[in-house]
């Protein structure tokens, strides 16, 4: 944990920033992704108002290897 009382992040960071989708509560934005981790996601959106809890992430990159 750090010294203000965040939890320090480790995960591994994609060689560059991924683009993903977040879905929640009928409605979906995108945004990137930094890095991941067990722990959860480092994401970068516009605006995270109105983003409800709990959320989807879907991976571009694995949706299209997936097909």
């Amino acid at each position: 944990e750090m010294s203000d009382g965040r939890r320090e992040q480790v995960g591994v960071a994609p060689q560059s920033p991924e683009a993903a989708t977040i879905s929640f509560g009928g409605g979906a934005t995108s945004c990137t992704v930094g890095s991941l981790s067990d722990g959860g996601a480092s994401l970068a959106v516009g605006s995270p108002i109105g983003i409800l809890d709990p959320i989807v992430l879907e991976l571009k990159a694995f949706a299209a290897h997936a097909e």
